[in-house]
């Protein structure tokens, strides 16, 4: 999936804005559903005024909620931080890194780093629990959107040269919204994560969700009801030769009387890549090894 802003005006532009229209945001993943693991990469693509790029990975357990990240990483990006982040990180990472170059074939168990950083403790079940809660929500998602297609008048899809076309209006996008909304109301799945996050009863967790629902069902009615405001979704879909979805090319493009907001998602289907195991215990960077670099990083910065 890529990911490329258009445009930015208005409130929308921002000191960073020529950058971002000069970059491309590159998400990839494979999906291992017998093991219920994924591998994912995340890019980040600048091409203007020089060529620039920033790549990290994340391998992910759904049925422990276990998120590894592969130290070597941050060494292949290493003399990419001045650009992206700052001269004091660049400073701190061309000091930090070669004095702990053992991490570069391991990974971060970002649950047990979290629990080394900050001193607490993750109840690691819940973790898992909270891991299938949400793969249920995107699941229970992307059924709603599905029924929501399946719905619209086929007059409104157009075919050109073999892509199925179908433009969302701001009226389609309220509609889906309030859709959506009916659903999770009472949706076991978001009313857990609401009461485990928010630490509150079930009758509370639902009152949030009702009242969360209706500002956004009040403030999309104020901006459709804005005859100044538009918002449009195009969508393009393109089929293999055996019919199957390939591409998916969607255009969002928001604007109000003195905004605008336009950017592409292009996603493509491609072939399945194997995914990588999940690391065992003498592959995953121990306290020991972290704290030593949590160290090194702590007087680096302290001696600039």
């Amino acid at each position: 999936m890529t990911f490329h802003i258009k445009e930015l005006s208005g409130k929308y532009e921002t000191k960073h804005a020529s950058l971002l229209r000069n970059s491309e945001f590159i998400y990839d993943t494979s999906l291992n559903r017998k093991a219920n693991q994924s591998y994912n990469t995340y890019q980040w693509n600048v091409t203007k005024p020089t060529s620039h790029t920033l790549t990290f990975h994340t391998l992910q357990d759904f049925e422990t909620g276990r998120i590894y990240l592969p130290a070597k990483d941050l060494f292949s990006n290493q003399s990419e931080y001045d650009f992206f982040f700052s001269k004091q990180l660049q400073t701190i990472a061309d000091d930090v890194l070669p004095m702990n170059q053992a991490l570069k074939g391991k990974y971060f168990d970002l649950y047990e780093a979290m629990q080394n950083i900050t001193g607490q403790t993750i109840d690691s079940q819940m973790v898992t629990k909270q891991a299938k809660e949400i793969a249920n929500i995107e699941d229970k998602v992307m059924f709603n959107l599905y029924n929501y297609m399946n719905k619209i008048n086929k007059k409104r899809f157009t075919t050109d040269d073999n892509v199925l076309k179908l433009r969302l209006n701001k009226h389609d996008i309220r509609s889906l919204v309030r859709e959506n909304a009916k659903s999770f109301y009472k949706d076991e799945d978001l009313l857990n994560l609401v009461i485990e996050n928010e630490d509150i009863s079930k009758q509370d967790a639902k009152q949030f969700l009702e009242k969360q629902m209706a500002e956004t069902n009040s403030k999309l009615t104020s901006f459709v009801n804005n005859h100044a405001n538009k918002w449009n979704i195009d969508i393009a879909l393109t089929g293999d030769s055996n019919k199957k979805l390939k591409k998916m090319f969607i255009t969002n493009d928001l604007q109000t009387a003195n905004d605008r907001l336009v950017f592409t998602t292009n996603i493509e289907f491609k072939k399945y890549k194997p995914v990588p195991s999940i690391p065992g215990r003498s592959t995953i960077i121990n306290k020991e090894s972290l704290d030593k670099a949590i160290s090194d990083v702590i007087t680096s910065y302290m001696s600039r």
